[in-house]
């Protein structure tokens, strides 16, 4: 039996105005056409069990992803690279958020599919100074786990970036941080981190350490924990 493959291309673009009304949605509609509309070229090769994506780019005005590779082979080792850049400015005026200062988020990785598990190896989130890698993986689209390290985020940096109650103290984050739990339920989320704080140069300066546990809905044990300012320390 011949296995049935499917040939697509798609070189097009989809105005925000089109989703709104298509999705019931209610995202700004910004005159300037580049931040309005979301060009979508791609070439893709797919069958029972493969999924070959020869390119895929979607880019709405400074935000954009593109891709390449093999998403699902049958022996389950396909890679699908990825990369992507998010302009926060735009996003947020998008879905008429609080805008925050500019500031692009940018999120590169490889994926592939074994059977109904969606598996992100090597990610690399970099934003507002600091960084995330890890891997991450998705069942069945429900049930995620996420193993990553943080290094050099910012606290007073951070609250900047994202407009938030100006922050007098300033401290460097850097860390493990583990979750795993159900997209459709809450009530399922788990969470480990293990977090060191060196003292910052722009504020009051915190030092300290967080190790600690959580698990839906209240469960908090903090262990190994302390945090020291100028003329405080708390255990």
């Amino acid at each position: 039996t011949s296995m049935r493959v499917t040939l697509m291309h798609i070189n097009g673009h989809v105005a925000v105005a089109d989703l709104n009304r298509l999705g019931n949605l209610s995202l700004a509609e910004n005159p300037q056409p580049a931040e309005s509309t979301i060009l979508i070229d791609a070439d893709a090769e797919v069958a029972a069990d493969t999924i070959k994506v020869g390119k895929l780019h979607i880019a709405l005005g400074k935000s954009g992803v593109d891709a390449t590779g093999t998403l699902r082979d049958p022996g389950g080792k396909g890679t699908l690279t990825f990369n992507s850049t998010l302009n926060i400015e735009e996003l947020t005026k998008l879905m008429k958020l609080k805008r925050p200062q500019n500031s692009d988020i940018s999120l590169n990785g490889t994926a592939r599919f074994d059977k109904n598990v969606l598996d992100i190896q090597g990610f690399r989130l970099r934003g507002f100074g600091s960084e995330l890698t890890g891997n991450a993986s998705l069942e069945n689209f429900v049930q995620f786990r996420v193993n990553a390290n943080l290094r050099d985020m910012n606290i007073s940096t951070v609250a900047q970036k994202l407009a938030l109650q100006p922050v007098p103290y300033d401290g460097i984050v850097s860390g493990m941080i583990e979750a795993n739990g159900n997209l459709t339920s809450s009530k399922d989320l788990q969470a480990r981190a293990k977090l060191s704080i060196a003292p910052g140069r722009r504020g009051i300066p915190v030092k300290g350490q967080i190790e600690g546990e959580y698990a839906a809905p209240d469960n908090v044990r903090l262990a190994n924990s302390y945090l020291n300012l100028p003329h405080t320390q708390m255990k």
